[in-house]
């Protein structure tokens, strides 16, 4: 395969001498002795990996006995790409969980990684009752909707709906539940 002709590796960090990382996003184990005082060896190899609870592939490394999991993205992004700003995450540029080439992810914020989320469709954006801040439901908004063009006061609905009166202005004034308007 000719991308692989073109496959780089670099040191996992922390794991100097035990595992490396490539700008394929593969990792394979290096040919070692097993420990100091045995004389069985670890062959070379490619290691498989397994997608997390959210979908990314991860994979376990040990050293001393200890075993970790780590995102394949992150040891990529940390062994390739610099990071003078300190961001904390990593961004899949095409929005692949799965795709770990060096060329597909970039360091971000998590503004950043949300903003990018929402622009290529892998986050939708949460409108009315379904917005984790709602308190009203889209059928109370339209009784709302409904008692505001029979010239009810902000006031009097506030008040039957225990919430502020800038609420009812903002349903008023088209700033809230817009896509309630036909209402």
């Amino acid at each position: 395969k000719r991308e692989l002709m073109n496959e780089v590796w670099k040191d996992i960090q922390g794991y100097e001498g035990h595992y490396k990382i490539s700008n394929l996003g593969r990792v394979k184990s290096l040919c070692r002795k097993r420990n100091e005082n045995s004389i069985a060896v670890i062959k070379e190899r490619i290691l498989k990996t397994t997608p997390n609870s959210i979908g990314y592939p991860r994979v376990v490394l040990s050293l001393n006995g200890e075993y970790i999991s780590y995102r394949v993205h992150r040891l990529v992004a940390i062994a390739f790409i610099p990071n003078p700003e300190n961001k904390p995450q990593v961004n899949h540029i095409n929005g692949i969980k799965a795709d770990n080439r060096l060329e597909n992810l970039e360091w971000c914020s998590n503004g950043e990684n949300q903003i990018h989320a929402y622009s290529i469709g892998l986050q939708k954006s949460m409108k009315g009752d379904k917005h984790w801040n709602s308190i009203l439901t889209e059928s109370q908004v339209i009784d709302i909707i409904k008692r505001l063009k029979k010239g009810e006061s902000n006031i009097s609905i506030a008040k039957a709906y225990n919430i502020t009166q800038k609420s009812i202005s903002d349903i008023k004034q088209n700033k809230k539940w817009k896509h309630l308007k036909k209402y």
